[in-house]
């Protein structure tokens, strides 16, 4: 371990993840998607740090998925992020299977603040380059914008290519660890 100690100040995330799969019949009563797909969550155990210039405190942060023999049809994420600068971070989730998706990178240049977000592919808007960001629905945004870093390198043992749509997630084994990786890769903001 290293002998600098990078310090958190307030900055935060705390996640839930939905996925509506298709699989063997499961119980009556059991939440189901508009396509009658049954409905599967998972969230991160508590909310973590964000280390400035760093990867989160918790890093991959896991997500259980109890869904044996389902695949996905359908990803939505909800996250709670509170931080000075939104365009520091890069959060990404990645299936059982390896697969990945850029849930935001670069957005909303320079407010403080919190915000509650729900990430789904259907949504109308992406999240925007610079404020305000209100709470809502969003597609996946990635924007390299001026205002972060451009580099979305995320430390080891992070996977090294993703995909900017959750639509890229359809198809893969929804039961296992889900894996949400948070970093914040630029100094001075937390």
């Amino acid at each position: 371990m290293s002998s600098l100690r990078r310090r958190s100040t307030g900055a935060a995330l705390a996640t839930v993840l939905a996925l509506a799969a298709t699989g063997p019949a499961i119980a009556d009563g059991a939440a189901s998607s508009s396509s009658g797909a049954a409905v599967f969550t998972g969230s991160v155990t508590e909310e973590f740090a964000i280390i400035d210039d760093a990867p989160a405190a918790s890093y991959p942060s896991p997500i259980v998925i109890d869904a044996p023999d389902h695949i996905v049809d359908e990803v939505v994420v909800d996250l709670v992020v509170s931080h000075s600068r939104p365009a520091d971070l890069d959060i990404m989730l990645e299936a059982p299977d390896g697969r990945a998706v850029m849930l935001m990178s670069d957005v909303a240049c320079v407010r403080i603040g919190t915000w509650r977000l729900r990430i789904d592919q259907r949504a109308e808007e992406s999240m925007p380059l610079v404020p305000p960001m209100p709470d809502g629905t969003y597609r996946p945004t990635n924007l390299d914008s001026v205002c972060g870093n451009p580099d979305d390198d995320f430390p080891a043992p992070a996977p090294t290519t993703w995909t900017d749509s959750l639509d890229d997630l359809v198809g893969s084994p929804a039961n296992g660890a889900w894996r949400l990786w948070v970093t914040d890769d630029t100094p001075g903001h937390s």
